[in-house]
């Protein structure tokens, strides 16, 4: 498995985060915390980066292994087989919910005449070819997209700034009210899954120094993406009719006008193609996962055939689940707590073994 560098790290984490949520971030944050959003969606993201610094100091003091190969070190081979078969079916049922939303979005977006399957065919073949090519040229490309989703939807939520309605946000803050503001941030626990990434991402001697460091960044600065992007969308609708949209951040962005700016005519538009970015991206990290814990499960068999395995595995799921909503939400409501799980309860426990056995970096 290739190493990738600490920006690739950053990159890496903020997909894996924003991918699930940020479409229908803004919504999701007013309905559980109103005006106070910014600061639920605050408490959130403190919380992931305690967990993603237990991730990242574990991968520092096991340099250049992965969760499977330093559990055996700590808790044993039987253990490590449980804990891998763990994560193995968590992100391979991560991959199905994330295919499943991304081929709804683009259908209703884009593609509105286009049959699911030939969508989820599309997305199954290029995200599972640069599974195929591996960490390394998932890093680099993430180089390239990460840069555009930090500076555009940057743009676009300032654009929103410039002609919102800031009374709209008020009051910003409401120390009464700060018990609702810490009960409301559980509901916005599933849009930051995907911390747990890191713990197929072995770190390598550019990642010692200041690998830990920018793991925790990333999560701190997608928390903050979503502040801003939950407080300007608020400005454009307004705190009661953001929470009647399940894109509320499209559709915020659909009734933004920028008139003085004669060559943006559409934000929508152009945030439209960075979502799909996003949603790839998004894919090709919980895939490339799925994909690895498979084979650090089953060592013995090949990767690529355990790789088009998957793939096809993951492809049935999809059009079965796009078919049942039942069990779609009954997906999406398990979800956080394999979140929970794989990014805190497992890493914690390793990491109290790893300082009783004194392993140090």
């Amino acid at each position: 498995m290739g190493l990738v560098n600490n920006m690739q790290i950053f990159f890496i984490i903020m997909f894996s985060l924003v991918s699930l949520s940020f479409i229908s971030m803004p919504g999701d944050a007013v309905k559980a915390a109103g005006t106070g959003a910014w600061f639920a969606i605050c408490i959130v993201a403190i919380l992931f980066s305690f967990g993603v610094f237990i991730i990242a100091s574990l991968s520092k003091m096991f340099e250049g292994k992965t969760i499977h190969e330093y559990s055996i070190l700590l808790v044993g081979k039987f253990m490590a087989k449980i804990i891998g078969f763990i994560y193995t079916i968590y992100f391979v049922f991560l991959s199905i919910i994330l295919f499943t939303q991304s081929v709804n979005f683009i259908k209703q977006t884009s593609l509105p005449l286009t049959p699911i399957w030939t969508i989820l065919l599309i997305f199954i073949v290029v995200t599972f070819y640069t599974v195929y090519k591996g960490l390394t040229t998932i890093g680099r490309l993430f180089g390239i997209y990460g840069f555009l989703f930090v500076f555009i939807p940057l743009a676009t939520h300032i654009g929103e700034f410039l002609v919102g309605d800031i009374d709209y946000i008020k009051p910003f803050f409401e120390p009464k009210l700060v018990k609702e503001y810490v009960l409301g941030a559980k509901d916005l626990i599933p849009a930051f899954i995907g911390i747990e990434i890191l713990t197929i991402i072995p770190f390598g001697q550019n990642n010692l120094k200041r690998g830990v460091l920018f793991s925790m960044i990333s999560v701190l600065y997608v928390g903050v993406y979503y502040a801003f992007a939950a407080e300007t969308s608020v400005m454009i609708l307004g705190i009661n009719q953001i929470v009647l949209y399940k894109a509320s951040l499209v559709e915020a962005l659909r009734e933004t006008k920028l008139p003085e700016v004669f060559f943006i005519v559409r934000f929508d538009i152009a945030f439209l193609i960075i979502g799909t970015i996003c949603l790839s991206s998004g894919l090709m990290t919980t895939s490339f996962a799925a994909v690895e814990n498979t084979v650090k499960l089953f060592s013995r068999i090949k990767r690529n055939f355990l790789l088009v395995v998957v793939g096809i595995i993951i492809y049935i799921s999809c059009l079965f689940l796009d078919n049942s909503q039942p069990v779609t939400y009954l997906f999406l409501k398990i979800l956080p707590i394999g979140g929970i799980i794989t990014g805190f309860i497992i890493p914690i426990l390793l990491f109290i073994v790893a300082k009783v056995k004194k392993y140090e970096s």
